[in-house]
């Protein structure tokens, strides 16, 4: 796939199933949905075997909203959680304000690894998952990039970064 093929998209700017997809990528998963049967309807979770190997339906890969599938991530690659924001309710200040967040690493615990931020911690350690294999914004196919856009976000904003 050469470069013109790619569009750069901002983490916070991907639907849900954009977000699953990403993740899936980030892992090492792979799919065949021109080249087989099956029209890419599965994730084969070991590339360097597929399709002779564990798979996971698509429609059944959702880690921001499976904790069992967020709980693997998080144990394997989030080394902090947390929440920022005021944590103390008010008119002024709903509880819509506060914002999760998870650092994930892919080495030693040495390396400051990446954090980033979501509406609850599956999708923050989702989006930290994402962050430290591809960076933000990251590279997808034009092709898919109607699909895994979320509608009601504009294209190329950033979540607000500041202290935690």
């Amino acid at each position: 796939m050469s470069a013109s093929n790619l569009a750069s998209v901002y983490l916070v700017d991907l639907s849900r199933d954009g977000l699953h997809w990403a993740t899936a990528k980030a892992l090492g998963y792979v799919d065949y949905p021109s080249d087989s049967v099956e029209a890419g309807a599965y994730w084969y979770l070991d590339p360097s075997k597929a399709p002779f190997c564990a798979r996971i339906r698509k429609s059944d890969w959702q880690p921001t909203l499976d904790w069992r599938q967020a709980g693997e991530l998080l144990q394997k690659f989030i080394m902090r959680l947390g929440v920022s924001g005021n944590p103390i309710y008010t008119f002024d200040n709903p509880p819509s304000d506060k914002r999760y967040y998870a650092t994930a690493y892919a080495g030693p615990l040495s390396q400051l690894g990446c954090t980033d931020f979501g509406p609850d911690y599956p999708t923050a350690i989702c989006r930290a998952v994402v962050k430290e294999k591809f960076g933000d914004p990251m590279q997808i196919p034009e092709s898919l990039l109607e699909s895994l856009i979320n509608p009601a976000e504009p294209v190329g904003t950033a979540l607000p970064t500041g202290d935690l």
